[in-house]
C-alpha cells in the first residue's frame, strides 16, 4: 500500500514529461553550479546538515532551484529521505520502457500524506449543480483510446500554491480545453477571478469549491478573463 501511495504521488506530483508538465529533472539539470550568495548559503546549510556527497549535492540544488526553506537539520534530514525515495521511484520507473516518463519537480520532497494534506484536502461545502442525464449519440466504432494531448487540445499544467483553489483550476482546464477544440486556438484563463469573484455560487476562494458552481458563475458572468488580464495570486484578494 506503501509503495502504491508513492506510486500514486509521483504520478500526480512528479510531472509526467507528456504531460506537457514543469522539465524533468534530468532535461532541465537542476544540478548545476550557482553562484548568488543567497543561493549559495541555502546550499551550505544543506551540505552542513546532510555532508558534501553526491546525492547530497543533488539535493541541495534541487532546493535551491525550488526555493525551498527547512526549519531544522531535522526536517532537512526528513526532506531529503523522502527526495532519495522519489529520485529512485523515478528512476526506477523510467528503465521499465512505459509509455510515460517521470521527472522530478517542487513536490519530490513531500510524502504522500504531506501531498494529500496540503493539495488535496480543500473543504467542497457546497453541492454540485442539479443536471439531468446526458444521452450518448449514436456513433461509428469508436477509437480504443483517445489522447488529446496530441492533437493539442490539453492545456499546461499549471500550479495551485498553498491556496484550495484546485476547483477553478478543474474548471479552467476544461474550459481551455473546449475553447482550443472549438477555436483551434489556445487560451489560459483566470483561477484567480474564480478564487474572488465566485463566493456568491458557494465557493469559498481558496478554502475550495465545486467546479460545477464556478460554471454556474461564469454562465451568468457571461466569461471569465484571461490568466494574463487577471493573474493568480495563490490568495483571495478580495
Amino acid at each position: 500500500m506503501a509503495h502504491r501511495r508513492l506510486l500514486v504521488l509521483a504520478v500526480l506530483a512528479l510531472s509526467a514529461a507528456a504531460a506537457a508538465a514543469e522539465p524533468g529533472f534530468a532535461e532541465s539539470n537542476p544540478i548545476r553550479p550557482v553562484t548568488d550568495r543567497a543561493v549559495s548559503a541555502l546550499e551550505s546549510t544543506v551540505l552542513a546538515a546532510l555532508g558534501r556527497t553526491r546525492d547530497a549535492l543533488r539535493f541541495a540544488r534541487y532546493a535551491v532551484r525550488y526555493g525551498k526553506s527547512y526549519e531544522n537539520v531535522a526536517e532537512v534530514h526528513k526532506r531529503f529521505r523522502i527526495f532519495s525515495e522519489s529520485l529512485e521511484l523515478v528512476r526506477s520507473t523510467n528503465q521499465k520502457g512505459l509509455p510515460y516518463r517521470l521527472g522530478i519537480n517542487r513536490f519530490a520532497d513531500m510524502s504522500w500524506e504531506d501531498f494529500r494534506s496540503t493539495r488535496l484536502g480543500a473543504a467542497q461545502n457546497c453541492s454540485a449543480t442539479l443536471a439531468g442525464n446526458h444521452r450518448m449519440r449514436a456513433a461509428a466504432a469508436l477509437p480504443e483510446t483517445k489522447d488529446w494531448r496530441e492533437d493539442g487540445i490539453v492545456s499546461p499544467v499549471k500550479n495551485q500554491g498553498h491556496c484550495g483553489s484546485c476547483w477553478t483550476f478543474s474548471t479552467t482546464g476544461a474550459l481551455e480545453a473546449a475553447y482550443t477544440q472549438a477555436t483551434g486556438k489556445p487560451v489560459s484563463l483566470s483561477e484567480q477571478q474564480l478564487v474572488d469573484c465566485a463566493g456568491a455560487y458557494n465557493n469559498f476562494g481558496c478554502n475550495g469549491g465545486l467546479p460545477s458552481q464556478a460554471f454556474e458563475y461564469i454562465k451568468h458572468n457571461g466569461g471569465l478573463d484571461t490568466e494574463e488580464s487577471y493573474p493568480y495570486k495563490e490568495r483571495s484578494l478580495h
